[in-house]
């Protein structure tokens, strides 16, 4: 069974690709301002993966910017409300 890492709430519309639990990407599907999502995974440079509302699993593709990470070319703080940053 899936033990969810966090959960996050969308501040702002944004895409991610699906991906099944072996990591093949999908569709893109856009996660709605409001929408939680539970942070599932990550290679901590490239990719993130969260559980959306519907049990799917969305992928964001990481992108760094003078040590910020970036999602779809915004800041990680201004997409997701509570994420938090190990370091």
């Amino acid at each position: 069974t899936f033990e969810p890492h966090g959960t996050l709430t969308a501040l702002k519309d944004f895409e991610l690709s699906l991906v099944d639990e072996y990591g093949n990407v999908g569709d893109t599907i856009t996660v709605k301002a409001g929408e939680e999502v539970a942070y599932y995974r990550t290679d901590a440079s490239l990719f993130a993966d969260f559980i959306l509302p519907d049990g799917q699993i969305g992928r964001a593709e990481l992108e760094w910017n003078d040590g910020a990470c970036h999602i779809n070319g915004t800041y990680v703080e201004e997409l997701l409300d509570g994420i938090i940053f190990a370091g």
